[in-house]
């Protein structure tokens, strides 16, 4: 079973190989497993495959959590201001409507009845976080690990 071509067989061979359904090569084992066909299957039908691609839809559908913390650490003094030096207003006389605005570091002072202010350096200090993470591993999909075969006859010998 190498897939030799059938011309190269005795005649005896070749009659045999004929009687089994070969016509022009002997099937080709070479990488394959021998699987006894089904009555679905011919001698010969070849599937399956030496190699297979896992994907995430194959892991086991299992959600996985756990909580997470931690602490960023900020350290050195520093100041956040806005960008017209440190003065800023704001002014509006409803929801939706957002009025204007103004700031100047060179008049800080009442404007229009709005106040004016600067921010404060925020000095060291840190940021703590905690939270929940969940992931979804698959779905537990089956696959094919079917080995590469052929299929052939089988009997078992009983002697007679």
């Amino acid at each position: 079973m190498n897939g030799r071509a059938l011309s190269s067989l005795p005649a005896v061979a070749k009659t045999a190989a004929a009687g089994l359904g070969m016509t022009t090569n002997l099937y080709d084992a070479s990488g394959r497993t021998l699987k006894t066909k089904s009555t679905a299957e011919n001698t010969g039908d070849t599937g399956g495959s030496n190699a297979f691609t896992l994907s995430q839809s194959n892991l086991p559908n299992a959600n996985l959590t756990t909580t997470v913390s931690g602490t960023a650490l900020t350290s050195g003094s520093h100041t956040r201001n806005s960008d017209t030096g440190g003065a800023f207003l704001y002014s509006g006389t409803n929801a939706g409507n957002y009025g204007t605005g103004h700031g100047s570091s060179a008049s800080p002072g009442l404007f229009g009845g709005v106040g004016v202010g600067n921010t404060n350096a925020a000095g060291n200090h840190t940021h703590s976080f905690t939270g929940t993470l969940s992931t979804t591993l698959g779905s537990g999909q089956s696959m094919n690990n079917q080995s590469a075969y052929i299929t052939v006859n089988s009997f078992i010998y009983l002697g007679q």
